[in-house]
């Protein structure tokens, strides 16, 4: 997991205002994660996966400004995707789900366990493409 605190204090020593900014927002998205009302218990999938949903937030947002002519808010909403996006781990390929289902399910995959299947793959390779994971599977079936 990210120590979130430390790049902040990073970004404040570099003086890299974008980074801190964007570094204060994930934080603030942590801490309201925790305490949701049902809140789930935070683990490093939990926390790609907010990580991936405000890069998508974050280029949604420049397209929209794009659209309007307004640049310069782009721009600095593409910024702090950069920022997120450099926390990014090394995502899981197709290759290694595939080498994935080749070392734990050499004989194929029944159709009824396929739900199964995908979801323990999804829990193993944190951060993998469900999309990825089901083209697999499906390819696999017996």
């Amino acid at each position: 997991m990210i120590n979130i605190n430390a790049k902040i204090m990073e970004a404040m020593k570099a003086k890299n205002k974008v980074a801190s900014e964007t570094y204060k927002l994930l934080k603030a998205k942590i801490l309201e994660f925790k305490t949701a009302k049902n809140a789930k218990e935070y683990t490093d999938a939990e926390e790609i996966n907010l990580i991936k949903k405000m890069i998508e937030e974050r280029k949604n947002t420049a397209k929209i400004y794009s659209d309007n002519n307004r640049n310069e808010l782009a721009e600095a909403e593409l910024a702090q995707a950069n920022v997120l996006q450099d926390l990014m781990p090394a995502l899981p390929t197709k290759e290694d789900v595939e080498q994935y289902i080749n070392e734990y399910y050499p004989h194929g995959i029944e159709k009824k366990s396929m739900g199964l299947v995908i979801k323990e793959i999804k829990e193993a390779l944190i951060g993998v493409d469900g999309k990825i994971v089901a083209d697999a599977v499906k390819v696999k079936l017996i």
